[in-house]
This record gives C-alpha cells, structure tokens and sequence, in this order.
C-alpha cells in the first residue's frame, strides 16, 4: 500500500504542475488545469476509495465537493437536459471555478500527510 501512496502522491503533484502550465499559456488554456488536475485527482479519489488506505476528514469534505462538479460536467455535456437542470447544473460547474484550484492543493497537501504517515 505503501508503493501506491508514493506513486499517487508523485503522480498527483506532477499534474498540479502540468495543469499550471497549460493553464499559463492564456486564453481558455486556463480550463486545462482543471481537467488536467481535476481529472487526475477524481481517478485518484476513486481508487482510494475503495482500498485500504487511510482516509482523513478532508478526503471525505473533497469527495463531498468534487463528485458533484463531475457529475455535472457528465450530465450538461452528454445529455439535452433541460433549462431548469441545466442552470442547476451550471451553478455547481460556476462555483467549482472557484473552490476547485484550492481543493487540488489542498488534496495533495493531504495526500502528502497520507503518505508521511506511512513508515
């Protein structure tokens, strides 16, 4: 479990990074970061959900927030909803512009004390 943490962990931080550089290139190169980061992080959260591995107190508030976000971009981008969803769905995608960028550091930040924690 120890081997996967690390490689989680480096494979989390290098796409904090690579996200922050398309997201420099300017333009709408900013929304690249957040499916770049994003992307990496929701495959992350999902495989750990489901092992053995210790799960802190903002793992569960980042599932909580970030579920909802993918959610909605599936939901607004794969199926001709309706106008009243789909302003739902877009305030949920709005809101995520915001919280996003600092829940993908902290994430890793938190994944940095997951993986300390480990002898």
């Amino acid at each position: 479990m120890r081997t996967f943490v690390i490689i989680d962990f480096y494979i989390q931080l290098i796409m904090l990074m690579i996200g922050m550089v398309l997201a420099g290139f300017g333009g709408y190169n900013f929304l690249l970061f957040y499916y770049v980061t994003g992307g990496a992080q929701l495959i992350s959260f999902l495989i750990r959900l489901f092992l053995p591995i210790k799960k802190s107190v903002f793992y569960i508030i980042y599932g909580i927030l970030i579920i909802p976000v993918w959610t909605s971009v599936l939901l607004k981008y794969t199926s001709g909803a309706d106008y009243d969803v789909s302003q739902i769905l877009m305030s949920v995608l709005f809101a995520s512009l915001f919280y996003s960028p600092v829940m993908a550091m902290i994430y890793i930040y938190d994944y940095y004390n997951v993986y300390k924690s480990y002898p």
